[in-house]
């Protein structure tokens, strides 16, 4: 797939974003990238693979998929810790703006 600037124009008009000429450029150069890694696995024999229907279980037993011992450790942050670097709060709470109309 070619990338060039005019589809990066386009797909910034779907999402509606702005981009200067420089980050637009940073925006073709990366999914050219991205577009050359997904051409290099469309070249790849898959003829006698089995497709994934869905991931295998994680459990301690499988070396492979080992997981990690959840350890948060002991120290909490305070509340006051905690909302010293929101953009708004009303102690005890955040404050978010409301993204749900009736």
């Amino acid at each position: 797939m070619q990338v060039d600037t005019q589809l990066v124009q386009h797909l910034a008009k779907l999402s509606r974003l702005e981009f200067s000429a420089e980050e637009a450029e940073m925006i073709r150069q990366d999914l050219g990238e991205m577009t050359g890694l997904i051409d290099k696995l469309h070249a790849l024999d898959t003829s006698g693979i089995e497709p994934l229907r869905h991931m295998p279980p994680i459990t301690d037993n499988n070396d492979d998929h080992a997981l990690r011992d959840d350890d948060p450790g002991n120290e909490m942050l305070s509340n006051a810790d905690a909302l010293r670097e929101a953009r708004q709060s009303s102690a005890p709470y955040f404050v978010v703006p409301k993204v749900i109309s009736r």
